[in-house]
């Protein structure tokens, strides 16, 4: 025969262990994703960081010990911690582009910050999931589309000079000039 409280420490076991199955499962999805994530507390301490990040920062991060600390890794610092700071206070999130400081001769590199707040259950703030995306192959693929496009144009004002071109040359630079703007 259980009593009331006997059931009620069962249950509150039961969902201790719940919780720590599902923080398992939430750190085994954090470490495993090929993207930098950073998980801190509702003030700032970082909780978690993936090994994505240590690729990402061309080195370990075990200097990272609050939001303060990876904010310093950037080329603006005080823009990244006032924002950071205004998703701790205000628990909006915050997207925008920023550019990691450079480091041993190496350009920064561009990045996407996104910094969500984890609402807590009380209405507060239990902490905060930033993630990063590296950039540099975009930036790479939109100067190249420019670059063609620069030239495509520079083509066709040199070709005014000049009698105009069979059609199916037309057709094919018209296709390249559409396939540049898609790309």
């Amino acid at each position: 025969d259980l009593s009331l409280s006997d059931i009620i420490v069962q249950l509150r076991a039961v969902r201790v262990l719940l919780a720590e199955s599902q923080l398992a499962t939430m750190r085994a999805s954090v470490t495993a994703s090929a993207d930098p994530i950073i998980i801190a507390d509702g003030e700032g301490d970082i909780l978690l960081v993936n090994p994505a990040l240590a690729h990402l920062m061309h080195g370990p991060h075990r200097s990272l010990d609050t939001l303060d600390d990876l904010a310093v890794r950037f080329d603006e610092p005080e823009r990244v911690t006032s924002m950071l700071h205004q998703v701790l206070a205000e628990r909006r999130p915050w997207r925008g582009e920023l550019r990691l400081a450079a480091r041993g001769g190496e350009p920064g590199v561009p990045v996407a910050l996104r910094a969500d707040p984890i609402p807590s259950f009380d209405g507060g703030l239990f902490g905060v999931v930033v993630m990063l995306t590296d950039l540099t192959e975009r930036h790479a693929a939109e100067a190249a589309r420019e670059r063609l496009q620069r030239t495509i144009l520079a083509a066709q004002r040199t070709a005014g000079a000049t009698p105009p071109a069979p059609p199916t040359v037309e057709a094919l630079v018209a296709a390249i000039w559409a396939n540049a703007s898609v790309a």
